[in-house]
C-alpha cells in the first residue's frame, strides 16, 4: 500500500485539532524568550540590543539607591505586551480545554 498524505486532510482535519496546542506552545515560547535574562546577557555585546529584563537590571543598578516606584512602573510597561498576547490567545486556550474535556 502506498502511504499518501494529502495536505487538504492535514489542513481540514489535523490543523483544527492541534491549533490550541500550537497556540499554547507559541505563547509560552514567546513569554520565555521575552523574559529571558541569562542568554542575551551572555551573547550580546551591545547595550542597544539588550532585552527588557537586562534593561530592568541595569535600571536598578544605575542609581545609588533603587527607586522601587520607577522600577515597578517600568516592569508593568514591560509586561503589557505579554498580557495583550495572552488576551488575544485566550480563546484558543479555552478551546483546548473544552476539546480535551471528557464527555460523559
Amino acid at each position: 500500500m502506498r502511504a499518501q498524505i494529502h495536505f487538504k486532510y492535514i489542513i481540514k482535519v489535523l490543523l483544527p485539532q492541534i491549533k490550541p496546542a500550537l497556540t499554547t506552545i507559541a505563547v509560552l515560547s514567546i513569554a520565555y524568550h521575552w523574559n529571558d535574562f541569562l542568554t542575551p546577557l551572555i551573547y550580546l555585546n551591545s547595550e542597544e540590543k539588550f532585552t527588557l529584563a537586562i534593561g530592568l537590571k541595569f535600571f536598578e543598578n544605575s542609581y545609588g539607591s533603587t527607586q522601587i516606584q520607577m522600577l515597578m512602573a517600568v516592569s508593568v510597561i514591560a509586561v503589557i505586551p505579554l498580557i495583550v498576547l495572552f488576551v488575544v490567545a485566550q480563546k484558543y486556550f479555552v478551546e483546548g480545554i473544552t476539546m480535551s474535556a471528557l464527555k460523559g
